[in-house]
């Protein structure tokens, strides 16, 4: 890949191949070729004296993260395009987070109600007494 110490990889929704890797100094962002497996970096140190653990992109709106080696495990917006990193809040508090992902968001199952049974019950014993009705008077 042409860079060592890859920390955690993520894809976007366009399918490009991200990869953060720590330096001497902080984390390096690059894009990797899935085809090649061939590393190109996209900036150097974006962040001065924090590791980047865990990388990921938001599926719902693309929107890359990062979380920080050092505790309190910080959590950063990263803006791949200009290589800022926003920290949003004071830290996750979890000792050094390794990895991450998020996941699509999942549409629940409908589920059955007390309510929902009672009634679908009913309509089965309703639609038996039809049938059973029908039946005799042939």
């Amino acid at each position: 890949m042409g860079f060592l110490s890859i920390m955690d990889m993520a894809f976007d929704n366009s399918g490009t191949l991200w990869a953060v890797a720590d330096t001497s100094v902080g984390s390096d962002l690059y894009t990797i070729n899935p085809a090649t497996g061939a590393g190109t970096s996209v900036c150097t140190t974006l962040t001065l004296d924090v590791w980047y653990m865990g990388l990921m992109v938001d599926p719902a709106n693309n929107i890359m993260y990062a979380t920080s080696y050092a505790d309190p495990s910080y959590f950063y917006q990263i803006n791949p395009a200009t290589c800022a990193a926003t920290q949003i809040g004071t830290g996750l508090g979890i000792p050094l987070p390794h990895g991450g992902d998020i996941l699509a968001p999942v549409t629940p199952v409908p589920t059955i109600t007390e309510w929902g049974m009672i009634i679908f019950i009913a309509l089965a014993g309703l639609g038996s007494i039809y049938y059973l009705r029908r039946k005799r008077r042939v």
